[in-house]
């Protein structure tokens, strides 16, 4: 999910099916028009107790991306909560996958990423107002100019907010609220609930539920 310091949160998961009991995912865009993913793409998402943890954090389309290192100075945060611990990711700088962590406990992991600001400047008004009512951001037109800004080079800031639910062993448990700006929170346990009729997320703004904002799903 990308928050965008203009607008109330938006976004969603982005899933294919599997996905859909397992991650919650980001959308960010380019200004080249083209939708980008990011997302926590774990090696397994039942992993048996005594097994190591693995994920790759990856930047893509449609679920295909390159895997990036571990870079910790690009993260706010990156955790696993499992059997009432939360554990920060370590690792060597460049380690690919940038998740490796072994000793978990019988229950559901979540594991939790939050990048740091990220920033990009969009080539025209246009580009940047299309993104803007696809959306549903407001009338951002009126918010620039009451702000006396320009509409060149419109510099955006944005932070990517991830999470994903893995099984170990067992996968009993549930999602927790970590408490990022914007957070998806998994309301149902795709491992051990049924959720053949719909899987139910809540979503956060500072503190609040949001529960009429834009969430978009990409399977």
């Amino acid at each position: 999910m990308r928050r965008s310091i203009l607008n109330p949160p938006i976004g969603g998961p982005l899933m294919k099916p599997v996905y859909l009991i397992a991650t919650i995912a980001v959308l960010t865009f380019a200004d080249k028009g083209v939708a980008h993913e990011f997302w926590i793409d774990p090696s397994d998402f039942t992993v048996e107790v005594g097994t190591a943890l693995q994920a790759d954090l990856r930047v893509g389309e449609e679920f295909s991306g390159s895997a990036m290192i571990y870079l910790p100075q690009n993260y706010a945060f990156f955790i696993v909560m499992n059997g009432g611990e939360t554990r920060s990711v370590g690792g060597r700088l460049g380690d690919i996958p940038a998740l490796n962590m072994g000793g978990l406990e019988d229950g559901l992991a979540v594991i939790v990423h939050q990048t740091t600001a990220n920033q990009l400047t969009w080539t025209t008004w246009e580009r940047f107002l299309n993104f803007a009512i696809h959306k549903d951001l407001g009338d951002v037109t009126a918010m620039h100019e009451a702000r006396g800004l320009s509409q060149e080079d419109v510099t955006e800031d944005y932070i990517r907010y991830v999470k994903s639910l893995v099984a170990v062993g067992d996968g009993a448990g549930g999602d927790t609220r970590v408490g990022m700006l914007t957070e998806l929170v998994a309301m149902a346990n795709p491992y051990t609930d049924d959720v053949s009729g719909g899987m139910p997320l809540q979503l956060w703004y500072d503190g609040e539920v949001q529960p009429d904002y834009q969430v978009e799903l990409f399977a």
